[in-house]
C-alpha cells in the first residue's frame, strides 16, 4: 500500500514600502497565499481574503530595511514553500501550481531551511 504524499503549502513573501492601499495585490496579480510587509509609518496587521479561499496577510511595519522586512515575512509565514519576491513582480495566474511542480521536480535543488524556534542553537538545512 502506497502512502499519499502530504500536500505542500505555498506563500509568496513580498516586501514593499509606503503602500497606502492594497492595490499591489491586484497589480502583482496575487492569487495565492501571501505575506506582504509594508514598511511605513505605523505598525498593524490585517488579513485580506482573496479568491479561492486564499489570503494576504498584510503587515505594516515601522522597521526599515529589506533584510528585516524579508525576515519578518519569513517569521510570519506558515507555509512549507516560500517564494521571496520584489514588489515590482507580476505573477502568473497559476504560479502556485508552477512552484509546487518545480518543487517536486527539483526538490534536491531547492534552497529550503527549517524554521528556527526562538532560542534555538542549531540550524537544520534540508
Amino acid at each position: 500500500m502506497e502512502l499519499k504524499k502530504a500536500m505542500r503549502s505555498v506563500e509568496i513573501l513580498l516586501s514593499c514600502m509606503n503602500e497606502e492601499d492594497y492595490s499591489i495585490i491586484l497589480g502583482s496579480n496575487i492569487k495565492t497565499n501571501t505575506v506582504i510587509i509594508n514598511q511605513c509609518s505605523e505598525n498593524s496587521m490585517n488579513q485580506i481574503n482573496i479568491n479561492n479561499n486564499k489570503y494576504v496577510k498584510w503587515i505594516n511595519s515601522t522597521e526599515r530595511g529589506l533584510s528585516k522586512s524579508r525576515n519578518m515575512a519569513i517569521h510570519n509565514s506558515c507555509a512549507d514553500i516560500c517564494l521571496i519576491a520584489d514588489n515590482d513582480e507580476k505573477f502568473d495566474d497559476d504560479c502556485e501550481h508552477k512552484i509546487l511542480k518545480a518543487y517536486r521536480q527539483y526538490r534536491r535543488l531547492a534552497n529550503c531551511r527549517n524554521k528556527i524556534p526562538i532560542g534555538a542553537t542549531e540550524v537544520t538545512y534540508i
